[in-house]
């Protein structure tokens, strides 16, 4: 769930949240003792804000009530924010016990406890600094920070640059299990993505810089042992382009002559790196304490521009 950075200041909108956490979790808890095969390939869903009787419409959630640009305080930064709700493993013995106490027995075995949400391990939590931020049209009107994550969470994401007249529709995407978590590379081809959106409507700076519709997409990742994809960030030259979990999109700019993707931040001591892709075609590289490749962008539509990092060659 997205929001603006002031909401949730609030004591009424505190008692808001919660209460969506509450009933959601509630409506959880009723799906869990349904027959699933196997419960950890199939678990219940979550319901969303939308989905309650009647809905619950966040600020920001809708077209029709967007956040605005500048701030009523004048300001041309806001923080968003995204959070989220997280549900631990169940083994088949709590997940009795949860669907006994949900129909009422006397003798659940859990002595002390008389609801099931007390017994379900859920957590609410803040996802802002793990989500990878994007927008549409890309970083312009508004330009969301996105920065590789850092401990302590030193690194800006979720801040929403204005940097033209237009509106943007800004996403919140994280992994929907543990990888949402920890912002590491999957372990497993496949990534289970939940993306949430926010909508930002501008009323000052210039007409946006035009785009094509030429778009060039890829995934990002890493066949040397501790060089982790996520790790890496990406610039560009006459083109717009965001980082996201699992690689990049790249839209070129009106007028472009010589698009260019630049990857860096995967140095590894005394070892060679460098990006390849059997698609981009290297334009220059470095391998030293900043290490860096820089691509030629297609100037076609791509939608498989993948690019892998590899030791000592290609």
């Amino acid at each position: 769930n997205n929001f603006p950075g002031n909401y949730l200041v609030e004591e009424d909108e505190v008692a808001v949240y919660s209460g969506y956490v509450t009933d959601a979790v509630s409506e959880y808890e009723t799906d869990i003792g349904l027959v699933r095969d196997p419960y950890e390939q199939n678990p219940p869903l979550m319901i969303t804000p939308g989905q309650l009787s009647p809905p619950l419409i966040f600020p920001a959630s809708t077209p029709e009530w967007p956040t605005a640009l500048p701030t009523s305080d004048g300001s041309l930064e806001q923080q968003l924010r995204t959070r989220g709700i997280y549900v631990d493993y169940m083994s088949d013995d709590l997940r009795s016990k949860i669907s006994c106490l949900e129909l009422g027995g006397d003798d659940c075995e859990v002595p002390n406890v008389t609801t099931t949400l007390e017994i379900i391990p859920f957590y609410d939590v803040q996802l802002t600094w793990l989500a990878r931020w994007n927008e549409a049209p890309v970083n312009n009107p508004v330009d969301v920070s996105n920065e590789t994550i850092v401990t302590n969470n030193v690194h800006s994401r979720g801040v929403a640059k204005l940097t033209g007249l237009q509106t943007s529709t800004v996403s919140a995407a994280v992994h929907k299990g543990n990888l949402g978590l920890t912002g590491t590379d999957p372990i497993e081809p496949s990534y289970d993505e939940k993306t949430q959106l926010l909508y930002v409507e501008t009323f000052d700076g210039a007409e946006p810089r035009p785009l094509t519709d030429i778009v060039i997409t890829g995934t990002i990742s890493s066949s040397v042992p501790g060089v982790k994809a996520s790790d890496i960030e990406i610039s560009a030259t006459e083109a717009e382009c965001d980082r996201t979990n699992t690689g990049f999109k790249c839209t070129l700019v009106v007028g472009f002559k010589n698009p260019r993707l630049t990857i860096s931040n995967y140095n590894k001591g005394i070892k060679l790196l460098l990006g390849c892709s059997d698609v981009l075609k290297i334009h220059g590289a470095d391998n030293g304490a900043n290490a860096w490749t820089r691509f030629n962008l297609p100037i076609v539509i791509t939608p498989s521009a993948d690019i892998v990092i590899r030791e000592n060659n290609c």
